[in-house]
């Protein structure tokens, strides 16, 4: 199988796409070999053909989902060309926020996005409303994981489905009606020792305040959570 990351990053290090390849190869668990691409989206280093990929990750970013610098419209440009060849799709984060912004700049419509008046930085509680191929195997309706954004998608675009949410952002995950396409807002990749490295740089940053459940990182972590969700994704999407 042959998977392409689009890796966002705007710093280093890019724990996003590190961590992402990480969960990828963690999850894969057939004989035959997992190829795994990374591209950099703000390097405009983006491959001509999503078709000869048979998954495709779209990262996050520290980018404002608002913004369209030319690497923006680039980046929008290939995920209208992937969401066309239905090419198998996840997007965390901000690649959950780039894909409704792609498919309303498809339909002609604004996209509906917007900074965030309840912000998630740290341990989110996700709650399932309704059920995807990519949540199989959850053994409850909630779970905890890794948040951090000040955007959101502020209305579910025509032909997508929600899936989750949470107490402070209503669109946690959605999936693309009749496409393999699926997007996420939270970080299922990131472990304990990289939410902590982002809590201390959000502390740094005057961030304090806004940090939910700092101190409660290896108990809330949960590895069976960023195992379930890369595993179907690897398994199970695109397949009748």
């Amino acid at each position: 199988m042959n998977v392409l990351v689009i890796d966002n990053g705007m710093m280093k290090p890019r724990f996003g796409a590190k961590s992402i390849v990480f969960w990828l190869l963690q999850s894969w668990k057939k004989p035959e070999p997992l190829h795994i691409t990374v591209r950099r989206g703000p390097d405009l280093d983006l491959p001509k053909d999503p078709k000869i990929f048979d998954r495709i990750v779209i990262s996050g970013s520290a980018m404002s989902c608002m913004d369209t610098p030319p690497w923006v419209d680039a980046l929008d440009a290939f995920l209208v060309s992937l969401i066309q060849q239905k090419v198998p799709t996840l997007g965390i984060c901000y690649g959950h926020q780039s894909i409704a912004r792609a498919m309303d700049r498809l339909e002609g419509r604004t996209p509906r996005l917007s900074r965030s008046s309840t912000p998630e930085l740290g341990w989110t509680k996700v709650k399932l409303h309704s059920d995807s191929v990519l949540f199989e195997g959850m053994k409850s309706k909630s779970f905890y994981t890794y948040s951090q954004h000040f955007e959101e998608i502020t209305e579910i675009p025509a032909g997508f489905r929600s899936l989750a949410s949470s107490e402070r952002c209503q669109i946690q995950a959605y999936e693309v009606e009749g496409l393999p396409i699926f997007g996420i807002q939270f970080h299922p990749e990131y472990r304990v020792h990289e939410t902590e490295k982002f809590f201390e740089m959000h502390r740094s940053r005057g961030n304090g305040p806004l940090l939910m459940e700092p101190n409660r990182s290896a108990e809330l972590y949960d590895v069976r959570v960023p195992e379930i969700i890369f595993g179907n994704f690897l398994e199970k999407i695109g397949k009748s």
